[in-house]
């Protein structure tokens, strides 16, 4: 026994030896800890390629624009593996071998190959072609006109500075980030995790998502068409414009801010949160089931369609305060339509400035206050609570059924503003009135005996 445990403590010093020596004397240590292979060759490649097709198990691709005006491809690696390489039609084919030679107990692996392309302005790529298990593959102030990019585990792809046609990244786990790009045709990203970052100016003529759990921000960008996709990931969208925005989201945070497109459409299931701030499109469309949707300074024809949703809308149709931007330049006629129901269900619309605006409720809890309104026309059954307070403007058109435990219409004379009674049951016009003196509240229809 004693001689047993000395061979496993002289095998492990002399272990640790061997690993501090390999780390001092730069060797394969310390080119595993820092993943900086020690190798490089150079290959030399025809101007006449327009085609490029990777494939492999993991490798860091990189695409630069070459500052020597040649055409040159740059291979790093640890051990001298065979570069599967040939040529045949313009196409350029590659395939990298799996990196895992001389791994010691799997803690000291083969530093990662890189593949570094040298691109020159005179040559023009047509079709990037890279499938990879895991990678690290960046394009940075290149042009070329599509790109296919495919992996299966996590990998990260990047285009700075890049003008392409088509871009098509799927995977796994992918962190997929554009910056200071233009993609003049279509951006299309899926992947079940990692991110998906747009930034920095970018210009995008339409951008697909497909994300499952996770992170997408876009930020000060134009991106014409964007389309959504998301099953419980986190959307932070920030400054962006465009002419078409659609999304399908459930189960997740949704924050739009200082976004402006001619047409917005938006669903949001499964206890999701959405919201939109400081927002202008022309035509607004939200369906919200069991979901929390918020309003912050939205413009707009709005239409809300919520099932057991919370609303809380505050600004609709009105300027930001003490801020001066291209959105409170805007002048337009903010029309809004919301229908609500279900038992746990709750709108709130609060310092609001619309021209039309057409409520339903039914059921759950109702409140409309300190807004400015041309025509209103509200109908509620069913409902817990009904709240009418500061309202000025023109007329509001009552419709009301079955009020459970409270309506209050908190009228005030001197504001002109009128409330029209069109239909009320199982609730007595006295009942209707907080302040008896009020004298802006008509009954057009006959009311019910107590």
């Amino acid at each position: 026994k004693k001689v047993q445990v000395l061979s496993i403590v002289s095998f492990l010093c002399l272990a640790i030896i061997c690993m501090v020596g390999s780390y001092a004397i730069d060797g394969y240590v310390k080119h595993s800890l820092n993943d900086s292979p020690s190798n490089t060759s150079v290959i030399n490649l025809d101007y006449n390629i327009s085609n490029i097709n990777i494939q492999g198990y993991n490798g860091n691709i990189y695409f630069k624009q070459s500052e020597t005006n040649e055409f040159y491809l740059e291979h790093k690696y640890e051990f001298n593996k065979n570069l599967n390489v040939s040529t045949s039609n313009n196409t350029l084919n590659l395939e990298l071998e799996m990196s895992k030679s001389f791994d010691l107990l799997d803690l000291f692996t083969e530093p990662t190959q890189y593949l570094i392309f040298y691109i020159p302005t005179t040559v023009s790529l047509n079709d990037v072609v890279i499938t990879m298990d895991e990678s690290t593959i960046d394009f940075s102030n290149v042009n070329f006109n599509n790109a296919t990019i495919e992996t299966e585990s996590l990998s990260k792809v990047s285009f700075v500075g890049v003008t392409a046609n088509k871009v098509y990244t799927k995977g796994y786990d992918v962190s997929c980030a554009i910056h200071s790009s233009s993609i003049s045709e279509e951006l299309y990203v899926e992947s079940l995790k990692g991110q998906t970052l747009v930034q920095k100016d970018s210009v995008i003529n339409a951008l697909k998502v497909n994300n499952g759990t996770g992170t997408i921000k876009l930020e000060s960008s134009i991106i014409n068409s964007l389309s959504i996709d998301n099953t419980s990931g986190t959307i932070d969208v920030t400054n962006l414009s465009g002419n078409t925005l659609t999304l399908n989201s459930k189960t997740s945070n949704n924050n739009f801010k200082d976004i402006s497109y001619k047409t917005i459409n938006a669903s949001m299931k499964s206890s999701g949160s959405l919201s939109f701030t400081r927002t202008y499109a022309e035509n607004i469309d939200i369906t919200c089931n069991n979901s929390r949707l918020l309003f912050d300074y939205v413009k707009g024809i709005i239409n809300v369609n919520a099932d057991a949703g919370t609303l809380y809308l505050s600004g609709v149709g009105s300027n930001y305060p003490n801020l001066e931007c291209d959105y409170n330049n805007i002048v337009c006629d903010t029309n809004i339509t919301t229908s609500n129901k279900g038992k746990t269900s709750k709108t709130e619309i609060v310092d609001s400035t619309l021209v039309n605006a057409t409520l339903s409720q039914e059921y759950g809890y109702f409140m409309f206050t300190n807004n400015f309104v041309s025509v209103a026309t509200v109908n509620c059954s069913y409902c817990d609570t009904v709240d009418f307070k500061n309202l000025t403007g023109g007329i509001c058109n009552l419709y009301l059924a079955k009020i459970e435990t409270s309506l209050i219409i908190d009228a005030d004379a001197k504001t002109n503003f009128k409330y029209i009674v069109k239909k009320t049951d199982a609730i007595s016009f006295a009942n209707l009135i907080r302040n008896e003196e009020t004298t802006t509240l008509e009954l057009e229809t006959e009311v019910p005996h107590e």
